[in-house]
């Protein structure tokens, strides 16, 4: 799959706001400070802006997580400290460079020949790459090659802040050299990128996503873990939560988060 995941995110939030503004609602800047599990509810605690708001359910993704604490009011297990032992952070880097529009669109993933560790985030690095079509300047159409792979381990989620974050020069020359030497249709000198960026990625310990409810308390549900080029695997997350909080029964898989 090879699309602007932005754009669809935010094409879909747009469409769900116009049919839907009876059942949908965006709440920006609205940071999630606590998680009160109940036993047939759960109440969010915004600290900041001193707000309260009642759910049936809560839904944890892959991004946004590191500062929400968990309770468990309806027993004595520990979710909170579970949880984020659960998903462990990686600052992930990305670089990006326009070029003709003379090839179409595709999505590569290069993976390493072999995998040296039993943690996910401290496996070797797999690359991936995406080109679609861009409109850098108005009415000037190239193509926008995307290339990541480097990442940088954190023990605490809480330690990265985006707008304070330096790019490692390393994770660039290393993007250049595995362009140079894998991607035929590469530069040949002068590779200059025109943009670099990071965020915060999150993996559980085994690389595979997480995804349905939390067994000590199924009020509260995960859809969370990277795994591969992550559009497909979380839009297959979201409808799988969606048959969950629909009624739906479904079989186990290998997705379902374990005690």
């Amino acid at each position: 799959g090879c699309l602007n995941s932005a754009l669809f995110t935010e094409e879909l939030v747009g469409y769900l706001l116009s049919q839907y503004p009876d059942r949908f609602t965006l709440a920006e800047d609205t940071p999630v400070d606590d998680v009160v599990l109940q036993e047939s509810s759960a109440v969010l605690a915004i600290h900041s802006q001193k707000k309260f708001v009642g759910a049936t359910h809560v839904v944890l993704c892959t991004n946004g997580f590191e500062y929400i604490s968990i309770i468990n009011t309806t027993n004595e297990t520990d979710i909170d400290t579970k949880f984020h032992h659960l998903v462990r952070g990686a600052v992930g880097y990305m670089a990006g460079y326009l070029e003709e529009r003379d090839h179409p669109p595709t999505a590569i993933s290069y993976l390493p020949d072999s995998v040296s560790s039993d943690d996910a985030r401290d496996a070797d690095p797999y690359y991936y790459l995406t080109r679609r079509p861009f409109e850098y300047e108005e009415h000037e159409q190239h193509n926008l090659v995307c290339i990541g792979g480097p990442e940088m381990g954190i023990d605490d989620t809480t330690e990265y802040e985006r707008e304070t974050h330096t790019f490692k020069r390393e994770a660039e020359q290393d993007m250049k050299e595995f362009l140079k030497k894998n991607y035929r249709f590469a530069p040949k000198k002068g590779l200059a990128f025109t943009f670099l960026w990071h965020g915060l990625m999150g993996y559980t310990p085994n690389g595979v996503r997480c995804i349905g409810y939390e067994p000590c308390n199924p009020v509260l549900l995960y859809n969370l873990g990277c795994n591969g080029v992550g559009i497909l695997p979380s839009i297959y997350g979201g409808k799988r939560i969606a048959q969950l909080l629909a009624g739906e029964v479904l079989k186990p898989s290998m997705f379902d988060p374990r005690k």
